[in-house]
């Protein structure tokens, strides 16, 4: 017998890294209700559950063969949940809130009946020919029944539905248009008009009565292809909701003088509301909010585009998208604003809304768009905490006469949110800290604390940072603490960081791994001394150095002027940053360190010539004298082996113990 041993070899030219696998496409399926299964990029052996949470439930262990992890408590059709990890054993890096996909299949509603707006009253509901009103449908509807609404107008109807199905017997009002089933997509958006020839559709008659086009309280109920438009309010939700599904719901036209909202579900007492999802739908006009949903949490809202071009101060959308309670997601929304004038001031796009409830945490915003608001996404309020807005983009759609446009922003006692990999482009401040001690009678003072951002562009606007304290003149020392600012690049502002006049006690605000370009001023009404930045670049500003360890040097961005900030690969911001444990990968996700050290800035260079290998050879193997083997390698793009052949794959038949060398 003989051995084979081959070595694997990397020529000078290809950098390699020790890379840890990356967890991603966490999904339930209906076959193992039980697992939340995960795609992964790598050897994941090692893994165990420590650090690991998922939202609402239990894990109990992983299974790292088959990619799952396992929970005590089966998820249902019903669910909505996030998955995190923190501080786990090394194998994969920590990641934020990530969504988990449902995918069990939802529960059947055998029982059909019709509504239509000929109707008598006189049918039974059995039939399209022999329908009931739909003044019948909510109070006869029972669980495991689907209504089927046939498109029409439905006029001036003020409904009370209180009808409850089960987890496995829900009812379902679904409209269609002229056979059941028929729609799949939704027609409606801005600047599209509402046909009743397309969906049910409710039309009052007065935007300020104060009634409500449906009024609910239900729980296992599915709601499809439904409209409303001229009410005083949309959809309003009493008492404590839970279990209910909104898809392809289209609102337009509702409220006015600050009152009235598209969508609405905010008990008094800030509890109830559970498992809500809001799919695929359209907001227009509600002028005290457009979507509001606050309570117990646990909802989805995916695929919500809402919008306003009210420009009345009493009768414009003060609230795009705003949630409240523990483990909500918000997810592939997008909300604009085409008002231009002064009255658009203390306007909020897409956020967690905290208040009297004193627990919103863990909400998750991701993939998400907001356009003209002074708030285009934002954490806010008292017990607003461990939140994540990520992969979001905040801009702008014309120019106001007001400083009242902002990126993001954190507002009164938010503390440990997380904003990574967002954009935000010409607005007044690029991001706002601010307290409000007045709102919801909370007495503290604090802005917020531990609240981070990291891998982020801030472009085009007037002010990068701006900060504000409360407005009770009586206790003007409003504190922002720990505060972290991380890789991220910073572009044509006028001033960098700005104050408003009341006093604010900043304790240990962290600028690191910036790339600052094309800034006016430094700073204005505080004193720069105030902050403390490492490792940054200065490049055309107020400054050429500022703390320690900066550069001044031209970042040779790949097109700043389009608002593309990639590093070319002459860039001396390269390999310049400091390594950091909570900064694995960049803007696009890619690993960092590619080199020796963290690029500056929001993006990580990557070179095709010298990027991560993932280079195989296989293991040692044993033959007997007169056998041949085959040996492959992985990897690369060419392959030089110790026997001269340039092939991937070679065949050798040694007569001795033989070690082999390729390099890729």
């Amino acid at each position: 017998m003989k051995r084979i041993i081959w070595i694997l070899v990397f020529t000078l030219g290809f950098n390699v890294y020790a890379q840890k696998a990356v967890l991603s496409n966490f999904r339930v399926e209906g076959s193992s209700t039980n697992r939340v299964y995960f795609d992964t990029s790598g050897d994941i052996s090692g893994l165990t559950t420590q650090g690991f949470a998922i939202s609402g439930k239990t894990i109990t262990g992983v299974n790292t063969t088959g990619s799952y992890f396992t929970v005590s408590n089966s998820f249902n059709f019903w669910d909505n949940n996030t998955i995190r990890l923190k501080n786990g054993n090394g194998t994969v890096e920590d990641f934020t809130l990530s969504y988990i996909e449902n995918n069990i299949s939802e529960p059947n509603a055998s029982t059909y009946r019709y509504v239509t707006t000929s109707a008598t009253g006189s049918g039974d509901g059995t039939s399209e020919s022999n329908p009931w009103t739909f003044a019948q449908a909510i109070s006869k509807a029972t669980a495991g029944m689907t209504v089927w609404m046939k498109a029409g107008n439905y006029g001036n109807v003020y409904a009370t539905i209180d009808r409850t199905g089960t987890s496995t017997n829900p009812i379902k009002f679904i409209g269609y248009k002229n056979s059941i089933g028929d729609i799949t997509s939704n027609y409606y958006d801005y600047g599209v008009t509402m046909r009743s020839s397309e969906m049910p559709t409710f039309t009052g008659v007065s935007l300020t009565d104060g009634k409500y086009a449906w009024y609910l309280k239900s729980d296992y109920v599915i709601f499809r292809n439904i409209q409303f438009t001229h009410f005083a309010t949309g959809i309003k939700g009493y008492g404590a909701n839970s279990n209910l599904i909104f898809e392809r719901i289209n609102i337009y036209e509702i409220g006015g003088s600050y009152a009235g909202s598209a969508f609405s579900f905010a008990p008094s007492d800030y509890h109830g509301n559970k498992n809500f999802r809001l799919l695929n739908s359209r907001m227009i006009n509600g002028s005290m909010a457009n979507v509001y949903l606050r309570g117990d949490g646990h909802a989805l809202i995916d695929g919500v585009k809402t919008y306003s071009d009210r420009t009345n101060s009493a009768d414009r959308t003060d609230y795009a998208i705003t949630i409240g309670g523990d483990d909500n997601i918000i997810r592939n929304c997008y909300a604009e604003n085409f008002n231009n004038t002064e009255t658009n001031g203390s306007t909020h796009g897409i956020g967690v809304r905290g208040g009297r409830r004193l627990s919103n945490i863990y909400n998750l915003i991701e993939k998400s768009t907001a356009v003209n608001f002074q708030e285009c996404f934002y954490v806010r309020n008292y017990g607003s905490n461990y939140n994540v807005i990520k992969d979001c983009v905040a801009k702008n759609n014309g120019a106001a006469s007001s400083n009242d446009r902002g990126g993001l922003y954190i507002q009164g006692e938010a503390n440990y949110n997380t904003f990574e990999r967002c954009e935000v482009t010409d607005q007044d401040y690029g991001f706002y800290f601010i307290d409000k001690q007045a709102e919801d009678n909370q007495s503290s003072t604090a802005i917020g604390t531990g609240n981070t951002v990291k891998n982020s562009t801030f472009n085009g606007s007037k002010v990068a940072i701006f900060i504000a304290g409360t407005t009770d003149v009586s206790n003007p020392n409003s504190l922002l603490k720990d505060t972290k600012f991380v890789n991220c690049t910073f572009n044509d502002f006028q001033t960098f960081i700005s104050k408003s006049n009341i006093s604010t006690n900043i304790d240990n605000f962290e600028i690191t791994n910036c790339s600052i370009t094309d800034v006016d001023s430094g700073a204005y009404n505080v004193s720069i001394s105030e902050f403390t930045f490492d490792h940054n670049n200065f490049y055309n500003s107020w400054t050429s150095s500022l703390g320690t360890n900066s550069l001044n040097a031209n970042p040779n961005f790949e097109n700043a002027s389009s608002g593309n900030f990639r590093l070319k690969p002459d860039s001396p911001i390269i390999d310049k940053g400091k390594d950091l444990n909570e900064i694995k990968s960049d803007f696009d996700r890619n690993i960092r360190p590619q080199g020796t050290s963290t690029d500056i800035g929001a993006f990580e260079f990557l070179d095709s010539t010298t990027s991560s290998v993932n280079a195989n050879a296989g293991e040692d193997q044993s033959i007997c004298l007169g056998e041949s083997v085959t040996l492959t390698a992985s990897g690369g793009s060419t392959y030089s082996w110790s026997t001269g052949a340039t092939t991937q794959s070679i065949t050798v038949n040694p007569n001795e113990t033989t070690t082999y060398t390729v390099t890729v």
